[in-house]
């Protein structure tokens, strides 16, 4: 009767225990197919996201636009330049004459402006200055 007992204990402690760990393995295990598909497709749906993102946030500006948010931007990043518009009309051209700017904070600036507005640097002139920095002259053109 004691190894009937034995038994009897085991079992159930097997059906409590085991038994459901194993089944709610088996399920799972039936399940993860369909969970590394649908963790591929929300990967592509966030590249989507952040590329649609990326167009809206460089999205067309006029002319007038463009140079006011250069002149802005230029505010922003602390940069003592000027900006006015440059190219034939109905081009986005803005000319930048820098006067005095660290080379570090100028290259972040348009790195900034190429990224969030779609200019970029058409043609520069920049020369460093003796004591540090450099100044010049910046054709920016571009956009969406």
């Amino acid at each position: 009767m004691t190894i009937a007992g034995f038994v009897a204990c085991a079992a159930a402690a097997y059906g409590v225990s085991v038994y459901p760990g194993g089944a709610a393995r088996s399920h799972l295990e039936e399940q993860l197919p369909q969970l590394r598909q649908d963790l591929a497709s929300l990967r592509v749906s966030a590249a989507e996201v952040r590329r649609l993102r990326d167009q809206v946030a460089r999205s067309a500006v006029s002319r007038a636009g463009a140079l006011a948010t250069v002149e802005a931007s230029l505010r922003v990043a602390g940069l003592q330049a000027t900006a006015s518009e440059s190219g034939p009309e109905g081009a986005r051209g803005v000319a930048v004459h820098v006067a005095a700017a660290d080379s570090a904070a100028l290259f972040d600036w348009l790195q900034v402006l190429h990224r969030e507005q779609g200019l970029h640097v058409e043609s520069a002139r920049v020369e460093g200055l003796p004591g540090g920095g450099v100044r010049g002259e910046l054709i920016l053109a571009g956009g969406p």
